[in-house]
C-alpha cells in the first residue's frame, strides 16, 4: 500500500508540460504527452507512443545521444530536468536521415550551453522532490550543472520508511577556442534505488536494486567560410541490477520463505560521427559517416511474491513478455552508416529534400536501405502544403508490447536483430497543411500519414509466444492553437487506426486508441497569476480477454477418476495443479474510454533580484477511474475482467526561485 501511495504521488507530482501547457515545470517527457499523434497508455505511464508504433519505436536522445531508459520509477514521470533543455525538437513518422534505426519518430533534446556573463540558476521546492540549476562562465568558456533528488523516503516517516528513491546529476561544459572552433562536453548521470525486501529479515545484502543510466558526450564543430565539420563521440550505458536476499516470515501460503532478486542487465552504447555541411545558392548539402558499437548483457534469477503481485504472469514479464524468472543472454554488434541530404530551393515557394541513409549490420551481414523524400510548397505567405516519405528499419528493438499487463514496460531489454526476416520495417508517408495567424490569432495545423509496416514484434498470450507480424498504421492529426490573448491554449483531435495482420487474421494493436481530444487553456488571472487546465479523453485500449481457464497436465478423459475421490483427496488433487488462463481473440476488447481533468495556478513574482513561481496543482480534479492493467486471475472462477483502475485526486504545491 506504501509503494501504492508513493506511485501515485510520484506521477502526479511531475506531469509536466509545453510553454502553454503549464501546470508544472519539472520534467521534459510528459510535454509530449499533450501533442496531438501522441498516444498514452494509463496515469501511471510516462511512455511515448507516437502514430500507432510502440514505445520503442521512437528516439529519446540527449545531445544526440541515444537513452533506452529515460524515465525514473519504472516510468511515473522522466529523467530529463527541464531547466537544461535548450530546445526539444519531436519528428513525428518522418524524419530526416541525419538519425535512423527507428520506426515511429524522434525526439532529440539538445541541451543549453550557459552563460559566459554571470550566475543565473533557479532551485525548485516540492512536496516529494527538489532540484537545483546554476549556469555561468568558466574560465574561458560556460558551465551548467542540475540536479534533482527526491526525499519521499525521508518525509513519509509517519507511514513507515518508503523503500524508494531516485536522483539525477547532469553537468555541461563549453569552451570556443576562438570564433570558427567549439568544443563541448556532456555528462549525465541517473539513478532508482528500490530496497525491495526492507520489511523483510536480510538474509544477504550485496546490493539494493537498482536502475539507471549513464551518458557522456564530447562534441567538437568547426566552422568554415559556408561549412561546418561535426565530430562527435559518445558513449550512454542503460543498466538494472540487484543482488539480495531476504526472509520473508510468512508468505502467499502462510510458510515461511526464503526470497531472491539477482539482476545484471546493461545496455552499452559506443558511438563516433562525422558531419560535413556546405550551404551553396539555394542549395544545402549535408553528409555523414557514423560507426555505432552496442553491447548488450541480460541476465536474473528472481523470487520475489510480493513484485510478482504486481504484474500478469511472471516478474521477468517486466523485461519481456512472457520472459521466465531465470533468464541469461548477451549479444554485440557493429554498424556502418552513411547518409546525403540535399536540401534544394526549386523555386521561392518550393523546397525539396532528398536523401538516403545506408546502415550495414556486421552481425547478420545485411544493408539497409532508406531512402528520404520531403517536399515543401507555400500557397500563400501564412499557408503551407507539405508531404514527406521514408523508409526505416529498427534493427534494436524490444520484445514488450503487453502494455496493459505491468506498469513496468520501461525496465524492457532490447535485443539486436539477428535474422533478416526479423527486422522491423515501416514506409511511412505523410501529408500535412498548416494556416498560420488565422485572424490573427490562430494557427491550423493538419497533418494524414499513412505507414506500411513489417516485422514488428507481437505477443500472443494464447501461445505465450512472439511473432512478427505485418500490420499498418494510418490516421490524422488536427491541432488548432491560440497563442494571443487572456485565454490561450490549443485544441487537437487524433484519429489513429493501429492494425496488425498474419496474413489471415488482422486485429487492433496493443496501442491502438481510435479518437483522441486534448483541450488546454490558460487564463491570465492577474498580472502575476495564471489559471491553467488540461483535459483529456481518447478511446478505450484495446487487451485481449480472459474466455477460460483450465487445470495444466489435467487430463480430462479421466475426470470421472477425480469425481470418485474423497473430498479430501480432491482438494489435494485439485491444489497439485496449476490453473492456466485460456485467452480468446487477440485483442477483441477494449477498456472503457480514458479521460482526465488536471487545473492548477502559477505566479510570478520580483522580489529582490529574485523571481518567485509558486504553483498549486490539482491532477485528476474529478477523480476518473482511468482503467490502467488487466490482470486475470486463473483463481477467479467468475472470469470477471480484471481490470484494475487509477486514481484519486491528488494536490501538490511547490515554489521556484530564479536568481
Amino acid at each position: 500500500i506504501k509503494l501504492n501511495i508513493l506511485l501515485l504521488f510520484f506521477f502526479f507530482k511531475d506531469t509536466a508540460t509545453t510553454e502553454i501547457y503549464t501546470l508544472s515545470l519539472h520534467d521534459a517527457l510528459p510535454i509530449l504527452q499533450v501533442l496531438p499523434g501522441v498516444t498514452i497508455t494509463q496515469d501511471l505511464s510516462n511512455q511515448i507512443y507516437i502514430r500507432g508504433g510502440n514505445f520503442d519505436e521512437t528516439l529519446i536522445s540527449l545531445d544526440g545521444t541515444p537513452l533506452f531508459n529515460p524515465n525514473h520509477l519504472g516510468g511515473i514521470f522522466g529523467i530529463f530536468n527541464t531547466d537544461i533543455v535548450e530546445t526539444a525538437k519531436l519528428y513525428p513518422s518522418n524524419y530526416p536521415v541525419q538519425y535512423g534505426g527507428y520506426l515511429s519518430g524522434v525526439l532529440n533534446i539538445v541541451s543549453k550551453n550557459g552563460s559566459r556573463g554571470r550566475l543565473k540558476g533557479k532551485a525548485t521546492v516540492g512536496l516529494l522532490s527538489s532540484k537545483i540549476y546554476a549556469e555561468g562562465p568558466l574560465w574561458k568558456g560556460s558551465y551548467v550543472l542540475s540536479a534533482r533528488r527526491t526525499y519521499a523516503d525521508l518525509v513519509y516517516q509517519f507511514l513507515g520508511k518508503l523503500p524508494y528513491y531516485f536522483y539525477d546529476l547532469y553537468g555541461k561544459y563549453t569552451l570556443p577556442f576562438n570564433k570558427n572552433n567549439l568544443f563541448s562536453i556532456t555528462a549525465f548521470f541517473s539513478k532508482d534505488v528500490y530496497k525491495v525486501f526492507e520489511n523483510r529479515t536480510i538474509i544477504f545484502n550485496k546490493k539494493d536494486v537498482n536502475w539507471g543510466n549513464r551518458l557522456i558526450n564530447i562534441n567538437y564543430l568547426h566552422l568554415f567560410n559556408k561549412s561546418t565539420i561535426n565530430f562527435k563521440a559518445a558513449y550512454s550505458n542503460s543498466l538494472a541490477n540487484g543482488n539480495k536476499k531476504g526472509f520473508n516470515d510468512e508468505n502467499s501460503f502462510g510458510l515461511p520463505g526464503t526470497e531472491y532478486i539477482y539482476i545484471d542487465n546493461y545496455i552499452k552504447n559506443l558511438s563516433a560521427s562525422l558531419n560535413y555541411n556546405i550551404s551553396l545558392q539555394g542549395q544545402n548539402i549535408s553528409t555523414g559517416l557514423e560507426f555505432r558499437h552496442l553491447l548488450t548483457n541480460y541476465s536474473w534469477n528472481i523470487n520475489e511474491t510480493e513484485l510478482s503481485g504486481l504484474v500478469n504472469g511472471n516478474i521477468g514479464e517486466i523485461f519481456f513478455d512472457f520472459a521466465p524468472n531465470v533468464f541469461n543472454n548477451n549479444d554485440k554488434t557493429n554498424i556502418y552508416t552513411f547518409y546525403f541530404l540535399d536540401n534544394l530551393q526549386v523555386s521561392t515557394k518550393l523546397n525539396i529534400s532528398l536523401g538516403y541513409r545506408g546502415s550495414y549490420l556486421k552481425k547478420i551481414d545485411k544493408i539497409l536501405s532508406s531512402p528520404y523524400f520531403s517536399a515543401r510548397y507555400n500557397l500563400l505567405n501564412n499557408t503551407q502544403i507539405t508531404f514527406n516519405y521514408g523508409r526505416y528499419y529498427q534493427y534494436f528493438y524490444t520484445k514488450r508490447e503487453r502494455v496493459n499487463s505491468t506498469i513496468f514496460s520501461p525496465f524492457a531489454i532490447y535485443f539486436i536483430s539477428d535474422k533478416s526476416n526479423q527486422i522491423p520495417r515501416s514506409d511511412n508517408f505523410d501529408f500535412g497543411f498548416k494556416i498560420n495567424n488565422i485572424a490573427n490569432i490562430f494557427d491550423l495545423e493538419i497533418d494524414g500519414y499513412y505507414k506500411k509496416r513489417k516485422n514488428i514484434s507481437t505477443s500472443l498470450e494464447k501461445t505465450k509466444s512472439i511473432s512478427f507480424f505485418n500490420g499498418y498504421a494510418a490516421g490524422a492529426d488536427i491541432l488548432l492553437k491560440r497563442t494571443k490573448g487572456k485565454i490561450y491554449g490549443w485544441l487537437s483531435y487524433s484519429l489513429l487506426r493501429s492494425i496488425k495482420t498474419n496474413g489471415e487474421n488482422a486485429f487492433f494493436a496493443n496501442y491502438d486508441r481510435t479518437h483522441t481530444l486534448k483541450i488546454i487553456l490558460n487564463y491570465q488571472i492577474f498580472a502575476h497569476w495564471t489559471l491553467n487546465s488540461y483535459w483529456l479523453y481518447s478511446t478505450g485500449l484495446p487487451y485481449t480477454p480472459a474466455i477460460g481457464k483450465f487445470l495444466r497436465g489435467a487430463d480430462l478423459r479421466h475426470d470421472d477418476y477425480i469425481d470418485n475421490l474423497a473430498d479430501s483427496e480432491r482438494d489435494l488433487s485439485e491444489t497439485e495443479r496449476d490453473w492456466e488462463l485460456f485467452y480468446g481473440a487477440k485483442n477483441s476488447v477494449r477498456y472503457t474510454d480514458y479521460h482526465r481533468l488536471d487545473i492548477g495556478i502559477t505566479g510570478s513574482f520580483l522580489w529582490g533580484h529574485m523571481i518567485l513561481k509558486p504553483y498549486l496543482q490539482i491532477l485528476n480534479v474529478y477523480r476518473s477511474k482511468n482503467a490502467f492493467n488487466y490482470d486475470p486471475r486463473p483463481t477467479d472462477t467468475s472470469f470477471n475482467q480484471g481490470t484494475e483502475r487509477g486514481s484519486e485526486i491528488i494536490p501538490t504545491i511547490g515554489v521556484t526561485v530564479e536568481f
